[in-house]
């Protein structure tokens, strides 16, 4: 688990009750979430809430991001 105080800008894997995949703006994480169609909501990091008893979502590991233009050059490459 990433302590708060070691968190940068960017994309995390780690797990709260909706999703294992959230980005870290500097102040909480947001994540697509589906509730009766998709849509964008936020989660604070689980050190802030580990004492009030609400999800939090404890990032594991920082992942990079593939911009959208990578990701169709990697595709055309393996034929998908």
């Amino acid at each position: 688990m990433i302590p708060k105080n070691e968190m940068v800008e960017g994309w995390y894997n780690g797990f709260c009750r909706n999703n294992h995949v959230a980005y870290w703006d500097g102040e909480k994480f947001q994540y697509v979430r589906y509730q009766f169609g998709f849509y964008l909501d936020t989660i604070e990091h689980f050190e802030d809430v580990k004492d009030k008893g609400f999800d939090g979502f404890v990032p594991v590991e920082k992942i990079e991001r593939i911009p959208i233009e990578k990701q169709w050059e990697i595709k055309d490459k393996i034929g998908y």
